[in-house]
């Protein structure tokens, strides 16, 4: 061995040079592989981190002009309202030949009656201003503007006081209200628009009176012949009224605002990955979970609001027992259940004049406990999510019974009510599938995959320039390995000839030839390992770094909490990766100048000494 490095020392610098070279190789090769391997695992991370959603609306037809008389300007004020020529079934999605993960769905919200003893904050928005009051007038009087009148009766509201100012606010020409009598109202009290000439701060304004808004499962209104349409707000109470069918329905109208207050909006859904709000990591489980299998299965299980557990002192484990009487098929639960205020905007009266009755009753086990943070826009603007104040989410299929003879209100498919999942990277797949549809001009779909697009085009590009790094090290490596080959092996043919000549043995020439080789290239290449060492901790620090300044978003995605830490998972390994693969490397270049050079001088064994001694290098 020591002649061996006296025979490389000859040439330093030609030693130097393909020592240095080959550190270099192998350095660019296990860094290469390193962040190769890296990118690898940070696909896998994002596959099973992130998910893509698709939200689905339909766009109306065309858009109608709506007039509404404003008492305190004396002219009516004008808005647009859409107009649909058909309301389009969530079915016509599933004519589309894509693999939806989950989905489509069209979810409607159920009003449940809680079981006595647990309380909900969830309506008092929606009700706390509405009164339901018997009165008469002090005098004859047109209620275009504000009337003082007597409250005669409260049935239904915490109304205050033996008087109050009663304006027929959007009625261009009321009807006269007559001294003496008495009549009847639903009313909210707002505040006074008609100027100083009226002395008072509020004006209790007819809002609504016994109506139906019922639909069949199809979709189509269910006409009444027992209510009339919302022609007139108020009317007046005549002896034995509450006998008549009119004084039943205002009882019966007074019955569902008082069931409305112990109401709470039940969600159904065949999965979380469905609901935009979990998409988005506004909503997350605190305690407990719903599998997926539960899901699928209909089981009898439930997700509650952490505020709802605190409040009635609930537990995963307990049992809630709930009662639904109404669906709906229009709106999202936030319209009615909103958190800073709320809107009824549709009747709780069935066709025939009467509230709801339970439909489907069962009780249910908390599996989970959710926290929903809504941003500023879902805190103040009614409909803005699919999350509402004390809502229960449950399994679709546990809901066992049809609710076709319960639907207060049905509507058009809208991002907050309508959604489907499909595989991560597959949106330009399913929009041109969806453009094959031809009901495709009416429908808007949004898709939102949390950025995955975009992280997975970066992760991609760090892996091909990865590979390209891979290849062009190893690619150095064979090419530096070939060159000593070349120099210290090939070249060395009358070495080996005049030692054979002396009576060495081939063993002995293999160990003069290629022994100070081999430790001069496996300790470049544990060098070159080392570099990539360094390398690596280098590449963890600046990702360190710069993970506060991404240049996309993972704000909302799934599991916001540990999704960075998994995405820089793979990075933080990155320091214990590189040792097998270092130590590999060098082991592969060890073998390979063995392999090679033992090949080479057993070429040269073939030959006559004398041979190698009179041929030309």
């Amino acid at each position: 061995m020591k002649n061996s490095f006296k025979q490389l020392f000859r040439t330093p610098v030609k030693l130097f040079l393909c020592a240095v070279t080959v550190m270099g190789s192998t350095a660019l090769c296990v860094l290469g592989l390193l962040l190769w391997q890296q990118a690898n695992s940070q696909i896998r991370s994002l596959e099973e981190s992130f998910t893509t959603i698709a939200t689905v609306e339909q766009t109306p037809n065309t858009t109608k002009l709506s007039s509404v008389w404003d008492a305190a300007l004396g002219a009516y004020t004008h808005s647009s309202t859409p107009v649909y020529d058909s309301i389009l079934s969530v079915d016509c999605l599933e004519n589309v030949e894509f693999p939806f993960l989950d989905g489509p769905e069209k979810r409607p919200y159920y009003g449940a009656y809680l079981p006595s003893g647990l309380t909900t904050t969830a309506t008092r928005q929606a009700t706390a201003n509405y009164y339901i009051v018997e009165f008469t007038p002090l005098e004859t009087c047109v209620p275009s503007q504000p009337v003082r009148v007597d409250v005669v009766r409260v049935l239904f509201g915490n109304q205050n006081g033996d008087s109050l100012w009663f304006c027929d606010h959007f009625s261009e020409n009321p009807p006269t209200l007559e001294k003496g009598k008495t009549y009847i109202a639903c009313m909210q009290y707002w505040g006074n628009t008609h100027g100083e000439a009226i002395s008072t701060t509020v004006e209790f304004v007819p809002l609504l009176c016994p109506y139906t808004t019922q639909y069949d499962s199809n979709g189509n209104k269910v006409e009444s012949s027992v209510i009339p349409d919302r022609d007139t707000l108020w009317e007046e109470v005549t002896e034995g009224f509450y006998e008549t069918g009119r004084g039943q329905y205002w009882l019966n109208l007074a019955e569902s605002l008082q069931g409305l207050d112990s109401t709470i909006p039940v969600l159904p859904t065949d999965s979380l990955s469905l609901l935009p709000s979990f998409h988005e990591g506004k909503a997350s489980l605190v305690e407990g979970e719903i599998t997926e299998e539960q899901f699928q299965e209909g089981a009898g299980v439930c997700l509650v609001t952490e505020e709802f557990a605190r409040v009635n002192n609930l537990s995963v484990g307990d049992s809630l027992s709930l009662s639904l009487y109404f669906a709906n098929y229009n709106t999202p639960a936030s319209q009615l259940f909103g958190y800073s205020s709320g809107a009824l905007d549709f009747s709780l009266l069935n066709s025939e004049g009467q509230v709801y009755s339970t439909f489907f009753e069962k009780e249910y086990t908390i599996a989970g406990i959710y926290r929903y943070s809504p941003d500023g826009s879902e805190t103040v603007q009614l409909g803005a999510s699919e999350m509402s104040r004390d809502m229960v989410i449950v399994p679709a299929k546990s809901i066992t019974v049809s609710d076709e003879n319960n639907i207060a209100d049905y509507g058009p498919m809208s991002a907050t009510t309508t959604s489907f999942q499909i595989g991560n990277g597959s949106i330009a797949a399913c929009e041109a599938a969806l453009a094959s549809l031809p009901q495709s001009r009416f429908l808007t779909v949004t898709f939102d995959d949390n950025g995955y697009t975009q992280i997975m085009d970066s992760v991609s590009q760090a892996r091909s320039v990865a590979v390209i790094l891979c290849g062009m090290g190893i690619l150095c490596l064979l090419l530096v390995l070939c060159l000593l080959l070349y120099f210290f092996v090939v070249k060395q043919a009358k070495r080996v000839a005049i030692e054979r000549a002396l009576g060495r043995s081939k063993s002995q020439c293999r160990c003069s030839i290629l022994s100070g080789l081999v430790v001069v290239v496996t300790a470049s290449a544990i060098l070159g390992g080392a570099v990539s060492l360094w390398a690596a901790g280098a590449i963890v620090d600046v990702a360190a770094l710069s993970e506060n300044e991404e240049s996309f978003s993972i704000q909302y995605s799934v599991g916001t909490e540990a999704l960075g830490d998994e995405l820089l998972a793979p990075q933080a390994e990155a320091s214990d990766g590189v040792y097998p693969l270092a130590v590999g490397t060098a082991v592969v270049v060890f073998a390979i100048t063995m392999a090679f050079g033992n090949l080479l001088l057993h070429h040269s064994f073939q030959k006559e000494p004398m041979t190698l001694l009179n041929s030309r290098e």
